[in-house]
């Protein structure tokens, strides 16, 4: 056993730390030089042993550790006192990773070493994946002396080889699932050899990955792109990006205009190893900008119709210009507008083009079907009606007289509200509505609609307008009448201020004329000046009542004494108070009662009064002739009335004066022709306190003949 025979080189990593119990039986043979300086090299190589990272561990035959280095305590958590001398399969607890215990064991009998992963016990209890290498040692019999293994921790490359699978999963994902077309090429005697290509590329051409991997990319190619392909390959391979527009041809031979950006691959040292070409498809991007160039369209479309509509002041106008645009937007030969009749529950027509002389007249109102009617949120808007269709509309006829082959129904709605349709007539059987057809439709539509409402606003508020003029111009003239209403009763009042004047003045000064008689003049003469004082003093007097009894009314402070009276009694009763008149006078008197009148609710002084200033009147102004009074039961227009009429066969009253004979102040021409005194208040008095009872004053009159006076009070106040 020398050094020369490799068994040193095998053994040394059991030794343990003091160099001596492992080899007792082995060098005991030797010489003592030769023992010092193998003992010197073992501890050289224990001490190295410990400076390594990994876990080095040593057993006996019986698989006892003998040797535990720092690499061990600091991936197992055990000192090595703590291990040495226990069995390593107690205290690790193996689970082998790579193959069964049977496949170790096999190894070990053929190779007498094995490698693998597995998974040991720490001391916390917590468990950690090793990358193990264990060797068997055998003495020159072949007898087994023990075992060496060395044990990498390899949390960190687990943990690394999980990144970068999660980063290949991640980079499959986004090569596989990306929108673009993506090929990884590889050069091969000149040809991009396709080693790679994601599904977006496939399912475009519709070809399978097996008939696609491994051919040259030119293959793919539209003959004009290949050319310029094949012309610009070797500066891509030279390393050279390049980005291009490329036709691809998919298997059924659609030409797929395409956006090619190629990069290469370079290896560590620089060199071209292969490159990247990725495909973004232009379809999606022209059909953008197709679809921009129709919206644009669309919008220069309605823009000029909005023009052409805000230049109409009037609705017919405006739905006749509605019906020339649609017709020219859309090329159709005839359009017609319909509004709707809500009270009629009908769509009445607005306005045609395109259409027979006369379409209106040959139309007949078509009743709005029920769908229609109501909230409009879940209702189709634009309804394509073929010529079969219209079977049941009362214009079926006209329309088959005229070549219809479809109609097209747009309703104009707004706040879910139907206010109309617009009509398209197409005679062309081939004629087809596509998508962008029905979007100018659902446009032209909002804007209709809008212009409809606006031209219907403009029209209703010019008639609010004109009518409010009318409202202006009335109420002027009630402010005139007003005016001159205000000042005449500015001259009746100055009118009455100058005859108050005169009537209270005369009272006085016969008063007073005659207290200076009673003082200095002949006592038979007392008795005659004291009657005409009392006189005066009382007309004085009823001159002042009228006044403050009109000045109660206007403050609305004259109460009301209702009671239920018989209006015969009443005025009878007043008829008899002035017996004394009736007799010192030639006038001819009578008095009438309808029999049987029901009572009535009245205040009985202010009716007498009433009655009373009436009466005072008819004889005043009537010198000879008549006076007739009569109490009747009326019924007017259902309601029922009773009346009170004085008629006498007086002057009667001037026409002129009629209008304003209860105006306040007011002394008609027969009263200044008379000279009878008064102030042009007992009238206004009578017909306010007979609007107190709910009531009225009417006169009848005839000039020069006589005027009745008729005192009119609801029958139902009982």
């Amino acid at each position: 056993m020398t050094p020369e025979h490799g068994k040193f080189s095998q053994i040394l990593p059991i030794i343990p730390d003091d160099g001596k119990k492992v080899y007792a039986d082995i060098t005991d043979q030797m010489d003592s030089p030769e023992r010092d300086r193998l003992e010197a090299m073992l501890r050289r190589q224990a001490l190295l042993l410990d400076q390594v990272s990994d876990a080095v561990i040593s057993t006996d035959e019986d698989f006892v550790i003998t040797s535990w280095n720092r690499g061990a305590e600091r991936i197992y958590g055990w000192k090595a006192e703590e291990v040495i001398g226990k069995p390593s399969e107690n205290l690790l607890h193996t689970r082998y990773l790579s193959g069964t215990l049977q496949d170790v064991l096999s190894e070990f009998s053929a190779k007498g070493y094995w490698e693998g992963e597995v998974e040991q016990r720490r001391k916390d209890g917590s468990t950690v994946p090793i990358l193990s290498a264990v060797t068997l040692l055998r003495n020159d019999a072949g007898e087994l002396l023990g075992a060496v293994g060395v044990n990498r921790d390899i949390t960190n490359l687990r943990r690394s080889e999980a990144a970068l699978r999660v980063a290949e999963r991640r980079y499959r994902h986004l090569f596989d699932r990306a929108p673009v077309m993506y090929l990884a090429l590889e050069d091969q005697d000149g040809d991009p050899i396709i080693r790679d290509v994601n599904n977006f590329y496939l399912q475009r051409l519709g070809y399978t990955r097996e008939e696609v991997v491994g051919r040259n990319a030119m293959d793919f190619l539209d003959p004009d792109s290949r050319q310029a392909a094949l012309l610009e390959y070797p500066k891509i391979v030279r390393g050279t990006d390049k980005v291009a527009v490329r036709i691809l041809r998919s298997r059924d031979g659609e030409r797929i205009e395409t956006l090619m950006r190629a990069a290469p691959e370079l290896d560590k040292e620089g060199q071209v190893v292969g490159f990247l070409t990725m495909y973004t498809d232009l379809s999606p991007f022209r059909q953008s900008e197709q679809r921009l160039r129709v919206e644009a369209g669309r919008v220069q479309t309605l823009l000029r119709i909005v023009s052409r509509l805000n230049r109409q002041a009037d609705l017919v106008g405006l739905m006749q210009t509605v019906c020339t645009e649609v017709s020219v937007a859309l090329d159709v030969p005839g359009v017609s507008l319909s509004l709707v009749d809500q009270e009629k529950g009908i769509f009445v027509h607005g306005a045609d083009v395109g259409l027979p002389l006369g379409y209106e007249r040959l139309t007949q109102s078509v009743a709005i079907p029920p769908h229609l009617r109501g909230d409009m949120r879940d209702v189709e808007l634009i309804r394509i009606n073929p010529i079969d269709t219209l079977v049941d509309s009362p214009n079926y006829a006209m329309y088959v007289e005229q070549g219809l082959q479809i109609g097209v129904n747009v309703m104009l709605v707004r706040d879910a509200q139907l206010i109309g349709s617009l009509n398209l007539h197409i005679t062309d059987p081939q004629r087809q509505f596509g998508p962008d057809d029905l979007a100018l439709l659902r446009g032209i539509a909002d804007v209709v609609t809008q212009a409809i409402l606006n031209a219907q606003l403009r029209e209703e508020s010019l008639r609010y307008a004109s009518h409010l003029q009318e409202l202006v111009n009335e109420r002027t003239m009630e402010l005139e009448e007003a005016l001159a209403q205000a000042q005449e009763a500015d001259r009746l009042k100055s009118q009455f201020v100058s005859d108050i004047n005169h009537e209270l003045r005369t009272p006085l000064t016969n008063i007073i004329l005659y207290l200076g008689l009673l003082t200095n003049g002949k006592p038979e003469k007392r008795a005659q000046a004291i009657a005409i004082m009392q006189r005066e003093a009382q007309r004085l007097r009823q001159m002042i009542e009228d006044v403050l009894d009109l000045s109660r009314l206007d403050l609305d402070r004259t109460e009301m004494h209702a009671r239920t009276v018989l209006l015969s009694e009443l005025v009878e009763g007043l008829i008899e108070d002035r017996g004394p008149l009736f007799e010192d006078t030639s006038l001819q008197f009578s008095f009438h009662a309808e029999p049987e009148l029901p009572p009535i609710s009245v205040d009985a002084s202010l009716v007498g009064r009433v009655i009373t200033n009436l009466l005072d009147n008819a004889f005043k102004y009537t010198a000879h002739g008549q006076i007739r009074i009569e109490v009747n039961h009326r019924w007017v227009d259902s309601s029922e009335w009773q009346t009170i009429s004085v008629a006498d066969s007086g002057p009667g009253i001037d026409p002129e004066d009629l209008p304003n004979l209860f105006l306040r102040f007011y002394r008609g021409q027969s009263a200044r022709q008379s000279g009878v005194s008064g102030t042009g208040l007992g009238l206004a008095i009578c017909q306010e306190i007979a609007e107190l009872h709910g009531g009225h004053i009417a006169v009848e009159t005839e000039y020069g003949k006589g005027s009745t006076f008729t005192l009119w009070l609801p029958g139902e106040r009982t």
